[in-house]
């Protein structure tokens, strides 16, 4: 009997191990904004593409001295996006807007659906990035 309780016991351990590395609930992922991405001599946002699973955070943090914006956009309206930074920054996009992201601001927003989606700065429309969201098989 013995053995049998020490047997489930190591069982129980190496399987609470192995799942120890397999992906959780609702994570919340940290995009920065690094310095210099608004002068363009740096990447632009960091990682690029994100890849995440529904419920899941995205946080992107602005560590640039300029200001920046965080707007979710559709692929098929990007050149209007791009026409509409001539007209001034009260773009609203479909999606998610965090509208103005002064150095050391954050912003979040949680994605519920599985699909690809895009991102700009309005103000430096050559900042143009991926969110891969994939389904969640734990929820």
């Amino acid at each position: 009997m013995k053995h049998y309780i020490l047997y489930i016991f190591v069982i129980i351990i190496v399987f609470s191990n192995s799942l120890s590395g397999s992906y959780g609930i609702n994570q919340k992922v940290v995009v920065t904004i690094p310095f210099g991405a608004g002068k363009n001599i740096t990447q632009h946002f960091v990682p690029n593409p994100v890849v995440i699973h529904t419920g899941d955070t995205i946080e992107w943090i602005n560590e640039d001295i300029t200001i920046h914006t965080v707007n979710g956009i559709e692929v098929l309206v990007i050149d209007d996006i791009k026409s509409a930074y001539s007209r001034g920054l009260s773009l609203n996009t479909s999606l998610f807007n965090s509208n103005l992201l002064f150095p050391g601001d954050k912003f979040d927003f949680s994605f519920d659906q599985e699909g690809i989606y895009n991102y700009i700065c309005i103000i430096h429309p050559y900042l143009i990035w991926t969110i891969n969201v994939e389904k969640n098989d734990y929820l």
